[in-house]
C-alpha cells in the first residue's frame, strides 16, 4: 500500500489512500499508526490533500486525522510533514466533506498539547474555523424556522456534524496551559460560543461548555464570561441531568465562584445554590467532587455568603459528603466546611457545630491526607474553639473544645503534632493551645513560628497560600 501511494497511477493512489484509511479506522482497538508512519507515507500524503480529486482529499484528510489522534509522537510526525497550513487551507474547500474532515485534524492537533495549539492559531485557524461554525449554527437554526409540514424539525446530518466538529476545535483551542491560551486571540469567537450553548445538541453544548470552563480559567476571563452573558445558561445547565454537560458546567461555575467577591455574588444571585445542592448527590463520584470544589470556593467568601450557603441548606449535604466512599469528594466538602466556619460569623459557627462539623473535621484530620487540607482543617477547628471562647464556659471549659475532646480529636491532633510539614506542626499547637486538656498534652510542644511566607495561624493571614 505504501508503494502505490507513491504510484503515478491517480487512480492506484487513490485506492491505496483508501486502502490505508479502512486500515486505520477498522482497527478501533489498536490502529497501526506507528507502523505506518515508518512507512514514510505521511508527507505523501499531505502533499495528496492538494489534489483536485474530492475524494483523494477526503481520504487522504482522514488518514492523517487517524494519525493525529494518536500519541504526541504521531501526530508530531503528522505536524512536521507540513500539515498544518496545508488543513488550514481546506477549511475553505468547496467540498463541506473536505472542509469538516480538515477541521476534525486540526482539532486532534490542536488539542495534543498547548505548542500545537499555538501553531495552529498562527496559521490563521480561527478565522475560518468561525466562518464555518457560524454557517453551521446558522443552518442548524433555520431548521426550527422553516419546520416540515408536519411540524417536526429535520436537521442535515452534514450540518449538525459539522457544528459539533467545529465547536469541539473551538474548546481545544481555548485549553491547556505552559502556556495558557490567549484571552484576546479568542475574543472573536465568544459572540458564537454564548449562542451555542444555548442549542438544542447535547454534544454542541458540552464542548461550548468545555470552551467556556477553559476561559473562566484564564487570566481576566471569569469577568469575560459574566460580561458575556455565560453565567445564566450555565446556572442553567447545572439541572440538566447530562452529565456530559454538567461535568463542564461545574467546573466552569466553580472557576466564577473563585473570582472576586462579586463574581461569586453573581452565581449566588442567579439562584446558582439549589442545584449545586441536588449535585451533592449525584451517583458520578466526580459530579459530587465539583459540586464540592465550588461549593468550597463560595464559602471561601464572605460571611455573607457563607449566610448564602447554610439558607439554602447545604450544610447538610456537605456534612454527609466528609463521609463520601470516595477520599476526593470527602476533602473538597471538607474544604467547604472549613472555609465556612473560617469566613462565618458566630452564628454560623454555632449551626456548622450544630451539624456535626467538628467531629467530622477531626475525622478528616485521621485521614492523615496532604499537609494542605490538614492545615485547612486546623484552621477550621482553630475558628470555631475561638468562636466557642465567646460562649459560657461548661465546667471552666470551651464548649466547642470539650466536643473535640469527646470525639478523640485531642489525641488525633497530638499525633499529628509529630508531622514533619512545619506548618501542620504550627497549626496542632495552634488547635492546642485553645483546649483547656491536662498540662501533660502541652509540656513538649514549643512556640509557634510563623514560616518564611508568612503563614501563621494567628491573624488574618489564612488564604495567603492556599487556593479556595
Amino acid at each position: 500500500l505504501a508503494i502505490d501511494v507513491f504510484a503515478d497511477d491517480i487512480d492506484t493512489v487513490r485506492t491505496a489512500a483508501t486502502q490505508i484509511r479502512r486500515l486505520l479506522s477498522s482497527s478501533k482497538k489498536s490502529p497501526p499508526l506507528t507502523a505506518v508512519i515508518h512507512t514514510g507515507v505521511v508527507p505523501r500524503l499531505v502533499q495528496l490533500m492538494a489534489y483536485e480529486d474530492d475524494q483523494m482529499r477526503i481520504e487522504t484528510a482522514w488518514t492523517l486525522t487517524n494519525l493525529a489522534s494518536g500519541t504526541a509522537e504521531q501526530t508530531q510526525a503528522v505536524v512536521n510533514a507540513g500539515s498544518v497550513p496545508v488543513f488550514v487551507a481546506l477549511l475553505g474547500d468547496k467540498n463541506p466533506s473536505v472542509a469538516e474532515q480538515s477541521m476534525w485534524a486540526l482539532g486532534n492537533i490542536a488539542g495534543d498539547r498547548p505548542q500545537l495549539r499555538i501553531l495552529t492559531m498562527e496559521h490563521g485557524i480561527l478565522s475560518p474555523l468561525l466562518y464555518l461554525l457560524e454557517g453551521a449554527y446558522n443552518q442548524y437554526m433555520a431548521c426550527f424556522e422553516y419546520p416540515d409540514e408536519d411540524g417536526s424539525v429535520h436537521i442535515p446530518k452534514q450540518v449538525i456534524n459539522m457544528m459539533r466538529t467545529c465547536t469541539w476545535t473551538l474548546s481545544n483551542l481555548c485549553r491547556g496551559k505552559n502556556p495558557t491560551a490567549e484571552l484576546e486571540a479568542l475574543r472573536p469567537a465568544l459572540p458564537l460560543l454564548s449562542k451555542l450553548i444555548r442549542v438544542d445538541d447535547h454534544a454542541t453544548i458540552a464542548d461550548a461548555c468545555w470552551a467556556c470552563s477553559f476561559i473562566s480559567d484564564l487570566p481576566n476571563g471569569v469577568q469575560t464570561v459574566i460580561d458575556y452573558f455565560f453565567a445564566p445558561r450555565l446556572v442553567e445547565l447545572l439541572s440538566c441531568n447530562v452529565p456530559d454537560i454538567v461535568s463542564p458546567t461545574l467546573r466552569a461555575i466553580g472557576n466564577i465562584v473563585a473570582g472576586t467577591d462579586e463574581q461569586t455574588q453573581c452565581i449566588i444571585n442567579l439562584s446558582g445554590l439549589p442545584p449545586l445542592l441536588a449535585l451533592l448527590g449525584h451517583e458520578k463520584p466526580h459530579i459530587r467532587k465539583e459540586s464540592c470544589w465550588a461549593i468550597s470556593n463560595i464559602t471561601a467568601g464572605t460571611a455573607d455568603q457563607v449566610t448564602y450557603v447554610i439558607d439554602a441548606n447545604l450544610v447538610p449535604a456537605l456534612i454527609r459528603c466528609m463521609d463520601d466512599s470516595e477520599e476526593r469528594v470527602c476533602k473538597e466538602a471538607s474544604w467547604a466546611v472549613a472555609n465556612a466556619a473560617h469566613s462565618g460569623k458566630d452564628t454560623t459557627i454555632h449551626y456548622l457545630v450544630e451539624q456535626g462539623a467538628i467531629e467530622k473535621l477531626c475525622n478528616v484530620l485521621r485521614l492523615k491526607t496532604d499537609p494542605k487540607t490538614l492545615c485547612v482543617m486546623l484552621l477550621g477547628l482553630k475558628k470555631i474553639l475561638s468562636a466557642g471562647r465567646r460562649l459560657p464556659f461548661v465546667d471552666g471549659q470551651n464548649q466547642f473544645a470539650i466536643k473535640v475532646q469527646e470525639c478523640g480529636g485531642v489525641e488525633t491532633i497530638l499525633e499529628l503534632k509529630d508531622h514533619d510539614n512545619s506548618k501542620v506542626y504550627d497549626g496542632c499547637v495552634k488547635v492546642l493551645e485553645y483546649i483547656v486538656i491536662d498540662d501533660s498534652y502541652t509540656n513538649d510542644i514549643a512556640p509557634v513560628q510563623s514560616d518564611q511566607n508568612g503563614y501563621v495561624f494567628d491573624g488574618n493571614q489564612y488564604n495567603s497560600n492556599f487556593d479556595f
